[in-house]
């Protein structure tokens, strides 16, 4: 069903576009007006079709002690298969001043894809976070500086290759 709606809403805007060209006008700016938000809603649905996308959710360090990370609150309708967080970041360490990527494997059908992350230093609770790796798949590529608890601090960077979410962890 879909597809057929995304078949013909492209159908559609191509027809108004070739009509308007064939007659010599230059395409106004109302009718381009109303082929972008079909446009819009077609490249949205597009990424909720197929069975799953591959993502990758990368962690950098850039603090002097080894960061462990604990995985909780996945919800597994939003995974597919076992490239999922709790699976492959569950109990990891990111060592001191490297990263971790790794691949995150979502559920084309699901609308976000939480998991929680607590990180520990030094064997004590450091920050804990709630991520959505769905921002992987931005068209472009967003980034975000934000504070997390005990003085740690998180540049985010989402979108990047249009399959990856990457956090930057350091002290503050």
């Amino acid at each position: 069903m879909k597809l057929t709606y995304i078949i013909s809403a492209i159908v559609f805007t191509s027809i108004i576009v070739q009509n308007v060209q064939a007659i010599g006008w230059a395409i106004v700016p109302e009718i381009a007006s109303l082929a972008v938000p079909i446009l819009k809603a077609i490249h949205d649905n597009v990424k909720h079709m197929g069975n799953s996308h591959a993502t990758y959710l990368e962690f950098i360090n850039d603090s002097n002690g080894g960061l462990q990370i604990e995985v909780s609150e996945v919800d597994n309708y939003d995974w597919d298969g076992k490239s999922r967080p709790d699976r492959t970041f569950n109990r990891v360490v990111i060592p001191r001043y490297k990263s971790v990527k790794r691949r995150q494997e979502i559920n084309a059908k699901s609308r976000s894809a939480m998991s929680t992350m607590k990180f520990r230093f030094r064997g004590k609770p450091a920050f804990s976070m709630r991520i959505d790796q769905w921002a992987a798949l931005s068209d472009k590529v967003h980034e975000k500086e934000f504070k997390l608890e005990n003085g740690w601090i998180a540049r985010m960077k989402a979108g990047i290759n249009k399959n990856t979410l990457q956090y930057r962890f350091r002290k503050g």
